[in-house]
């Protein structure tokens, strides 16, 4: 998901929450279970932090009292990077990104016809 925050980060002007699994849902005897460690997810947490400018972090499915224990003692004093964003107004898909602009506008051409009754 990092290329996805870095995205977010250099086009948003909002805080920015980031919140993820503790690593991808193994099915293990028709159990989810969660393989990233304490320490990995505060390693990732801390790059979205110190690297991104993410301003608040935590842990969704997986997570545990020591991955949140390992986040705190990690990013907890940190202080989020100054982001620098362009923000352009648009509308998104899935897939793209259409500004609301149009680079050569239409020339729109108007003459006031005075009726008489």
């Amino acid at each position: 998901m990092s290329e996805h925050v870095r995205t977010l980060a250099n086009i948003s002007p909002k805080p920015i929450f980031v919140m993820p699994n503790a690593g991808i849902p193994e099915n293990i005897g028709g159990r989810a279970h969660y393989h990233l460690t304490p320490e990995e997810m505060a390693q990732y947490l801390s790059h979205f932090v110190k690297d991104l400018g993410i301003n608040v972090v935590g842990g969704c499915c997986g997570t545990t009292s020591k991955h949140i224990r390992k986040v705190v003692e990690t990013v907890g004093n940190l202080a989020p990077k100054k982001r620098n964003y362009e923000f352009i107004p648009s509308a998104s898909s899935l897939y793209q990104s259409t500004p609301f602009r149009i680079d050569n506008p239409p020339t729109l051409i108007g003459e006031r016809n005075k009726c008489q009754r």
